[in-house]
C-alpha cells in the first residue's frame, strides 16, 4: 500500500524533513497560504533546502542537473523542448529567456531570423564574418535592404577597410548594383571580364581611373 509521512507546520504545511548534521532539505505540499517559500501558492508541491545548498539530480550515479543555493542551474546533458509553439516576439515561443543568451558553439535556424532592435555584431575578423548561400534555381537576392513601411531601400555601409565581393572561379555569373529597379552597375565572370555601366557616371570631387 501506500506510505504516508506527514509533519503539521504552520497553516496545514506537510512535508517530509530530511536532516544530517549541517543541513535541512524538504518535500511536502505548501499550506493554505504557501508560507514555506517566499512566492509559493498555496497547496503547490515544493522540494527545497533551508539553509545555502542546492539540489542535484542524479540519474545512473551521474548528477545530471544542478540547482545551486544562487539559483543557478545546469543540465549535464541534452535537452529537448518538444514543444513546437513558433515565436512571433520576445515574449513568446516554446522557449523564452528574458536575459541574453551564450552559445559557445554552432547555432542552427531551421527558419527565418528576427531582430527588433540593436546590431549585428561579428567579431572573428581572421574568417568571413557572414557567409550567404542561396538556393540552387534561378537567381536568388542574397540580402535585400528594405526601409520599414515600404520598398525603398537602404544603405549598405563599410567602414575603414575595403569591400570586396568574389563570385569564385566558375564563369558565367553576374554581380549586379541596382537602383529604381535598372541594373546600373555589372560585373560578369565571363572570359572578357567585362564591367557594364548603365546610364552615364558622375563622380563629384574625385577622380576616376580606369586600368588597362
Amino acid at each position: 500500500g501506500n506510505m504516508s509521512i506527514s509533519e503539521t507546520g504552520a497553516d496545514n504545511e506537510k512535508s517530509i524533513t530530511i536532516v544530517n548534521s549541517s543541513a535541512n532539505s524538504l518535500i511536502g505540499v505548501e499550506g493554505s497560504s504557501g508560507n514555506r517559500f517566499v512566492g509559493s501558492a498555496a497547496n503547490n508541491m515544493f522540494m527545497g533546502t533551508t539553509g545555502a545548498d542546492g539540489i542535484e539530480f542524479a540519474t545512473n550515479n551521474t548528477v545530471r542537473a544542478n540547482i545551486a543555493a544562487n539559483g543557478l542551474t545546469s543540465f549535464n546533458g541534452i535537452v529537448d523542448i518538444l514543444n513546437t509553439t513558433d515565436a512571433t516576439a520576445v515574449t513568446d515561443g516554446a522557449l523564452i529567456v528574458d536575459g541574453g543568451v551564450g552559445i559557445a558553439k554552432k547555432l542552427f535556424v531551421g527558419t527565418d531570423i528576427t531582430m527588433q532592435t540593436g546590431t549585428a555584431v561579428f567579431q572573428n575578423l581572421d574568417e568571413a564574418p557572414l557567409i550567404l548561400i542561396s538556393g540552387t534555381v534561378g537567381d536568388k537576392e542574397l540580402i535585400d535592404f528594405q526601409r520599414n513601411g515600404g520598398a525603398a531601400s537602404g544603405s549598405l555601409t563599410y567602414h575603414q577597410s575595403p569591400l570586396g565581393f568574389s563570385m569564385g572561379t566558375d564563369t558565367g555569373h553576374t554581380f549586379r548594383l541596382k537602383a529604381g529597379g535598372t541594373d546600373r552597375l555589372t560585373v560578369q565572370t565571363t572570359s572578357g571580364n567585362n564591367v557594364v555601366i548603365a546610364d552615364g557616371l558622375t563622380l563629384t570631387d574625385g577622380n576616376l581611373v580606369v586600368a588597362n
